[in-house]
């Protein structure tokens, strides 16, 4: 996208007259939008405070957000003990033919490993 494009999404995104901005984290570093309620994610940093700074662009001054993650194992270990180092309340849900399932996060994790194994099995033979 040219710069002036850009600048224009960011602020049609701040005035509320565009409901969404996707944007890399490269782009989205020193935005300063209040209210910004959602931030989903994909292909998490690496480094626990990269995604902290991320899910902070939520619940700014005082109010509550929710940072929504799509990953794979790794990255949801990764954002699960980020949670727990940080004080986050670290949720999980799978969509299940329909239905959102809300296990435990270790029921969870459980799940996610048992799929690891089918699929290496299958991969291996």
């Amino acid at each position: 996208m040219e710069k002036q494009s850009r600048y224009s999404a960011i602020e049609h995104f701040r005035q509320g007259s565009l409901p969404f901005l996707v944007t890399t984290d490269l782009a989205a570093r020193g935005l300063d939008i209040p209210d910004i309620s959602h931030i989903i994610s994909l292909d998490l940093p690496e480094e626990s405070s990269a995604y902290v700074h991320r899910a902070g662009r939520t619940g700014r001054a005082g109010k509550s957000g929710i940072s929504i993650v799509i990953a794979d194992r790794i990255e949801l270990e990764r954002a699960s003990r980020t949670a727990v180092k940080f004080g986050f309340v670290f949720r999980t849900k799978r969509l299940d033919h329909g239905h959102v399932i809300e296990p435990t996060v270790e029921a969870f994790f459980e799940q996610v490993e048992k799929m690891d194994n089918a699929g290496s099995h299958r991969s291996h033979s």
